[in-house]
């Protein structure tokens, strides 16, 4: 900043602080000038120092001698005469006598603090009373007072009153945001923070001076822009070199999405990455990170009021962009229905109303973070300006926090193999897929108490079985098994292991078909896109037999074989298994729970969706008889599901280069029908046995029953019309019944003329229905040109 304007500012700021006239209740050298912020609303007592500890602003009389008077006042002129002087304190803070430490530590004596705390507000007459009764609930410490449940507090309201009920009450909730705030000023700021800091007060002079220099035209604070540009680019490079947490792609989207919208002076229309956004960006994070279990209160009104109250605390720092971070949102912003509380609505719309409506207030950027976006109203998530994506780790960055930290613990020679065997480095990335980072973590630790144990180098089998617990604690499943277990070499055959790790060559389009309608052997068909003979692009199915495998179960490893060597991220099945981990059982949460993690799945650019659709679908296969013989027929159980699934498939893409997605979508059947449809549908390419089928329907056959010429291609169950029974003479009796066939009634009446013949025919019927010889067929089927051998002696028995 200037030095001109900043000795200008700091009077204009003086001036606006004492204009109005200061009391001081003693004779002092030395006056402070405000500089914080204290509110007092639903949500309880916030104090903000608006220097944020760096600096604090003093008026000296001199001479020395002299002191302020009791009432007095600072006129524009008189300061003028001002001499500022600026004293650097080696980025110590400056200490405050005036101010005193009233937080107590979690493990303090029960009978220490209760004897403070009344002292304090001079009610030691109930201190014996107090005494006895945390003496009864076993309460021995702070801490033990301070994770008291819910009904034990009611007990304590009905033995002491409710006066000395909310004085407790209120003491514990401060010492346990002290604790927060305290762990919080122990964290020693970067370049980056304390570069962000002086922003915010520099925002905060300038809105309480609004001055307007000809001198300084930039330098007004309608110029000024909410975030610095060069404080974010520090703090979040600062954060990139981070150890534990580098932010990956999402903190570059979100930087770029700070710079483009907060770091100009126009301002447009998970809890972890929280904190960091507002520490490292300059933002003024006025409470600390709420669940909404926080903010949910029984009482009808009290959520409403808190809401209001946070929102207020924005009003009352104009000059700032402050945040409010709530996690789990969507038990705030369900979606509207019949089945909605009118509680829940009164809460949504509010929120409505805060961000976005009519009582959007400009300067807060609200954080939410959720794992139910799909659950979520449809309002309130078009408010927010910008969605991330917080997922699984790839494989790199799980393997580089399980080493770091491996290396950070320990030191020793078997962990140093750990860290130099590259072979164990690429078992470690396979054992890890689908792994989050939560599981990671706990994984990394179990490998340290097997080192600091057993003291000798870890096996592959050691870290499969660590694996495999920890898949187990976390519920990372596919079908019934864990992904370590998948992965072992016995699961998987020889030849199609070695089919696998060839399948570089061609450029596949990440659709695979598995027909397990043979018992003996399934086929898995792999769409890849081949030039034709004259050199037109074609689509072609890779064809992989799977002998012995006619289950969903057996597949799966061939499938995590398949994924691991095509760089797959994440796997995600959806099957029975995956319905009733969800608790999903009736249509409608089946379908939520579908569209749920098909969000989740899309949101990795490198990832695999296997669908086994006899499970989650099925076929309904209808049989009925009537005197036209009998019909089958076949129809889909689940159309919206089976419409999801052609829909992914359809629009799945590997090698796509605009953005890096290598998806593969894999369905998963023994009906044939489905097969069939599912090619249909997605114009899925044929296997040669299916083209060669195809060729041989156009072929042109003679009906057996009904002697019409006819094509498989065009072969429905209506087509032929035909009797089944033989022909008689209905002359004739039982003892000397005679059947004849078209063939040797034509050689019998070949003698006689036309007239002759129609007057002969007229004594001759069909046994099946008694209708005449030139009557159409009482029976249909498919044609047939393989001979029927019908048991006749069933119409002898007739007679």
């Amino acid at each position: 900043m200037n030095p001109i304007l900043k000795e200008k500012l700091f009077k204009k700021f003086i001036h606006s602080r004492c204009e109005n006239g200061v009391w001081c209740s003693e004779p002092t050298n030395l006056y402070l000038i405000p500089h914080t912020l204290n509110l007092t609303d639903n949500y309880g007592q916030w104090q903000k120092d608006l220097f944020y500890g760096h600096m604090k602003v003093f008026l000296k009389m001199n001479p020395q001698n002299e002191t302020f008077c009791k009432s007095w006042k600072i006129s524009e002129k008189f300061l003028e005469k001002f001499k500022i002087k600026f004293i650097h304190q080696n980025g110590q803070q400056i200490s405050n006598n005036n101010e005193t430490d009233t937080s107590f530590s979690d493990h303090i004596d029960i009978n220490d603090f209760l004897h403070k705390l009344l002292t304090k507000h001079q009610k030691l007459e109930f201190e014996n009373q107090l005494k006895n009764t945390m003496h009864k609930m076993y309460i021995n410490s702070l801490n033990d007072l301070t994770t008291l449940p819910p009904h034990s507090w009611e007990n304590l309201k009905s033995n002491l009153g409710p006066v000395i009920h909310n004085l407790l009450i209120t003491e514990v909730q401060k010492q346990s945001k002290n604790s927060k705030s305290n762990k919080n000023k122990n964290l020693k700021k970067t370049e980056g923070e304390i570069e962000a800091d002086f922003h915010k007060i520099k925002r905060f002079l300038f809105y309480e001076t609004k001055i307007k220099e000809k001198t300084f035209p930039n330098e007004r604070y309608e110029n000024l822009s909410y975030l610095d540009k060069r404080a974010l680019k520090a703090g979040f490079e600062e954060q990139r070199k981070d150890d534990k947490f580098d932010g990956g792609p999402i903190l570059t989207d979100i930087e770029k999405y700070l710079e483009e919208n907060f770091a100009t002076a126009n301002l447009p229309g998970k809890t972890c990455l929280c904190e960091i956004i507002c520490r490292k960006a300059g933002i003024e994070l006025i409470v600390e990170p709420l669940s909404s279990s926080e903010l949910n209160r029984s009482k009808v009104g009290e959520t409403e009021q808190l809401l209001m109250a946070l929102f207020q605390r924005a009003e009352a720092l104009p000059h700032l962009m402050c945040c409010i971070a709530i996690d789990e949102i969507d038990a705030l912003t369900p979606k509207r229905n019949e089945k909605s509380g009118e509680h829940k609505v009164d809460v949504l719309c509010l929120l409505l109303s805060l961000i976005g409506g009519i009582k959007d207030i400009k300067n807060v950027f609200v954080i939410a973070s959720t794992n139910r976006l799909n659950k979520m109203d449809e309002a309130f998530c078009r408010r927010l300006q910008i969605k991330f994506f917080v997922g699984r780790l790839d494989p790199e960055k799980r393997l580089k926090i399980i080493l770091k930290l491996c290396e950070i613990k320990l030191k020793s020679d078997c962990n140093k193999k750990l860290m130099n065997d590259k072979e164990k480095h690429e078992f470690l990335k396979k054992l890890t897929t689908n792994f989050s980072g939560a599981a990671v973590e706990s994984f990394r630790s179990r490998i340290i108490s097997y080192l600091i144990k057993y003291e000798n180098p870890i096996d592959n089998e050691a870290l499969r079985n660590i694996a495999d617990r920890v898949a187990i604690d976390f519920q990372i499943m596919l079908g019934s098994n864990t992904i370590p277990i998948l992965i072992e070499e016995k699961h998987v055959d020889a030849n199609i292991n070695n089919k696998i790790t060839k399948m570089n060559s061609k450029e596949y389009t990440g659709k695979i078909l598995i027909d397990l309608s043979d018992e003996a052997c399934g086929k898995m068909q792999i769409e890849y896109t081949g030039k034709g003979k004259n050199g037109k692009e074609l689509k072609r199915i890779d064809l992989i037999d799977l002998p012995g495998v006619n289950l969903t179960h057996d597949v799966i490893p061939t499938l995590v074989k398949l994924s691991i060597h095509q760089n797959v991220d994440f796997i995600q099945m959806f099957d029975t298994s995956m319905l009733l981990s969800n608790a999903a059982f009736d249509d409608n949460t089946v379908m939520e729970c579908v569209m749920e993690k098909l969000g989740e799945w899309q949101q990795y650019p490198r990832s695999m969706a296997i669908f086994d659709v006899d499970s989650l679908i099925g076929v309904s296969e209808n049989m009925s008889d009537s005197s036209m013989g009998q019909s089958n027929s076949y129809s889909i159980t689940n159309n919206r599901l089976w419409q999801q699934v052609v829909i992914q498939t359809a629009n799945s893409k590997l090698n796509d280069n605009s953005k890096n997605a290598h998806k593969w979508v894999v369905v998963i059947s023994k009906n044939q029908f489905i097969c069939k449809l599912f090619k249909s549908l997605t114009r899925f390419p044929l296997s040669e046995s299916e083209i060669k089928e195809n060729e041989d329907g156009v072929k042109e056959r003679r009906c057996i029953n009904c002697e019409i010429g006819y094509t498989n291609a065009k072969n429905s169950i209506d087509s032929c019309s035909f009797h089944d029974g033989p022909l008689i003479d209905i002359r004739v009796t039982k003892e000397n019944i005679i059947h004849l066939d078209k063939k040797s009634m034509y050689k019998s009446f070949v003698e006689y003329n036309a007239h002759e013949r129609q007057d002969m025919l007229k004594n001759f019927a069909y046994l099946c229905c008694f209708q005449s010889y030139n009557s159409t067929g009482c029976k249909k089927n498919f044609h047939s040109d393989v001979k029927d051998n019908r048991d006749l002696e069933k119409y002898r028995n007739y007679f």
